[in-house]
């Protein structure tokens, strides 16, 4: 298939104005690529890249997380340089098709069966009210794709050229337009792309194969790069055309449902979590500053207030609440556990924690605020400090001269 030149240019640049392209190494022979629709992934064991889907799921490919031995990698992560800084976050779930076969490469150097892998983010990587609306091709579409000529464009992270060129360290991402495509039916899962321009590289695997649907002002995520390298750093040109293969998406609906239900059931219960984390970070400020305002108390107020139950209960509540944010912490986490591969899809099937986590943590949040509450009672509204001097604040609320006011900590 041949491009006019001019129907290119304006094709780049519709695109570079629509989603504020900015350009960026990578690719052998690559073009600028689209900020936020691909981001770096991670691990002990390799490094990808990987599709952005929704907020907290990431797409890769399946070989990028499973080690030929079949286990899962460790130290799974995934972030993105957004708006001139990088943004992380760990996976905390990984959702990888029973069907997939570690590590077993067709002609094409390509997993022969689903490599495609679905990340659970623990945080999202950002706010962005301008990102594009994303959808996964359905098999319609990709009947569609066959049968018409189709642009398609990959984003990767991966290296620039076969000479080992470094994988860009701070830009956003990498991409390359695929303008000239044929498509192949491929097998249950897979399709051939073909290029005379341009070739993925190594740390393209996972890489999102997108196509722009105009009339719906959407991208469309088609694929994730799969193809295997071997030894070079980028594939091969074979009468004057580069060869990729990538997962077909169309071909995991089940899977990319399963993971959205996986995800909501554990985002209900991080929500909870998460609040309350905040609750035990205010509680414990307050019982801080409590307790540095009280060493400031005059001898006698000093010895009265320490006697209290009440403050004493303030404080052994506050660590009991800790280690129940805590314990609840290592539920959800486990929640997210992993199966071995081929022993079925990796399906976390958590329940939703919310409810049970806020039965759990209303006890402590009401008594922590009845405790804060009585105590302030007692506290005098405020001191007159002089060095180490300490004295009580004078009925006619001012203090003696030297002395500085200091008001009570707010116990609201």
């Amino acid at each position: 298939m041949v491009v006019n030149k001019s129907l290119k240019s304006i094709f780049l640049v519709f695109i570079l104005a629509i989603f504020n392209i900015q350009p960026a190494n990578a690719v052998e022979n690559g073009t600028p690529g689209a900020e936020g629709l691909a981001v770096k992934v991670n691990s002990n064991y390799l490094g990808c890249t990987g599709a952005v889907w929704q907020s907290n799921i990431v797409i890769t490919a399946a070989h990028c997380v499973i080690q030929p031995s079949g286990v899962l990698a460790t130290g799974i992560n995934v972030s993105a340089y957004v708006n001139d800084n990088w943004v992380k976050s760990n996976v905390v779930a990984v959702k990888v098709s029973k069907d997939f076969t570690s590590h077993v490469k067709n002609i094409y150097g390509q997993s022969s069966h689903a490599d495609i892998a679905f990340l659970i983010l623990q945080n999202k990587l950002w706010d962005n009210l301008k990102f594009p609306n994303l959808k996964i091709a359905t098999a319609s579409d990709w009947d569609i794709y066959r049968t018409t000529k189709t642009w398609l464009e990959v984003l990767g992270y991966g290296f620039i050229s076969n000479s080992g060129a470094e994988i860009p360290t701070k830009m956003p991402l990498s991409g390359m337009s695929f303008l000239d495509v044929e498509l192949s039916a491929g097998g249950k899962d897979w399709a051939v792309m073909y290029s005379n321009k341009s070739s993925i590289c190594k740390g393209d695997s996972g890489a999102p194969v997108i196509y722009y649907r105009a009339e719906e002002k959407a991208i469309v995520l088609v694929g994730i790069i799969s193809s295997s390298l071997g030894d070079s750093q980028c594939g091969d040109f074979q009468f004057n055309v580069s060869t990729s293969v990538f997962t077909k998406l169309s071909s995991f609906s089940e899977l990319a449902a399963a993971t959205l239900n996986t995800e909501s059931k554990y985002r209900t219960g991080a929500d909870v979590l998460n609040a309350a984390y905040e609750n035990l970070n205010s509680y414990t400020a307050k019982a801080s500053d409590l307790r540095a305002y009280i060493d400031q108390l005059p001898p006698a107020t000093m010895r009265r207030m320490l006697k209290n139950k009440d403050l004493n209960s303030i404080y052994a509540l506050v660590d009991d609440y800790a280690d129940e944010v805590s314990n609840k912490q290592v539920i959800l986490d486990k929640s997210m556990d992993f199966i071995f591969i081929n022993s079925g899809v990796l399906e976390a099937n958590s329940p939703s924690y919310a409810t049970n986590f806020k039965s759990s943590f209303a006890p402590y949040e009401i008594k922590a605020k009845a405790l804060f509450a009585k105590v302030a009672k007692l506290l005098p509204s405020a001191v007159c400090i002089n060095g180490v001097t300490t004295k009580d604040l004078p009925s006619n609320k001012k203090c003696p001269k030297g002395y500085t006011k200091t008001p009570a900590p707010k116990m609201t």
